[in-house]
């Protein structure tokens, strides 16, 4: 099996980013990159986790509804929607219908989130992790390479508008115990890892999860 190593440490030696299982199914080594510079993702109320997973269904439903009709718009938004809820096809309307206490914007990632599956459906592939729109660490990745470019991310414009990252300094009042940290990580990775198929997880089951594991207020734990 081929594997992509990363460059040598002082040491010379070689990481694979490619997860490493034994002949137990056991997991070795989880692979990836580790950032460098770590952004902390934006918290969001608990009351908004459930009312989001409430909507959602009512959401998809309305992506199905409209998509044959809008193919082409969908396709462009799932690159990049601006972060402007009016671009998606029917949102005040939408929006009226589910009665939600939400914010525009929390129903646009919704939209967001079901556009992007029912995109994936069409062409049969999911898109890469990490979407520049919502995904911070990867606004930051990005801001870095543009960096040693000499240029800003306001300087291109699909970034500009959309960019959104938080203060990298992180409040000392903030902060989980490393061992803390280290076991969320950890269980939103099995999480994923049942999500692809590898656990007997229905894949709403681990959305659920992934949404109560990834949006908890640390601030007060």
């Amino acid at each position: 099996m081929q594997r992509y190593l990363l460059p040598g440490n002082k040491d010379g030696e070689r990481r694979s980013i490619h997860r490493v299982i034994d002949r137990e199914g056991n997991v070795i080594s989880e692979g990836g990159v580790e950032p460098e510079v770590k952004i902390e993702p934006p918290l969001i109320e608990g009351w908004r986790v459930v009312e989001r997973r409430r909507v959602r269904p009512l959401v998809r439903a309305h992506v199905e509804k409209t998509y044959a009709a809008n193919q082409e718009l969908y396709q462009r938004l799932v690159l990049s929607d601006l972060k402007n809820p009016g671009l998606y096809p029917g949102f005040e309307e939408l929006y009226d219908a589910l009665d939600t206490t939400l914010t525009s914007d929390d129903v646009r990632q919704e939209l967001r989130l079901a556009t992007r599956r029912r995109v994936q459906d069409e062409r049969g592939q999911q898109f890469p992790e990490g979407d520049f729109v919502e995904d911070v660490q990867v606004q930051k990745a990005i801001e870095i390479a543009l960096e040693k470019l000499g240029r800003k991310p306001a300087d291109v414009a699909d970034y500009g508008q959309v960019f959104d990252m938080p203060d990298a300094q992180e409040n000392e009042g903030l902060k989980l115990a490393r061992n803390e940290r280290n076991e969320l990580t950890r269980a939103l990775s099995l999480l994923r890892s049942a999500q692809s198929g590898a656990r007997a997880l229905t894949s709403q089951e681990v959305d659920e999860l992934i949404d109560i594991l990834g949006t908890i207020d640390l601030r007060k734990n």
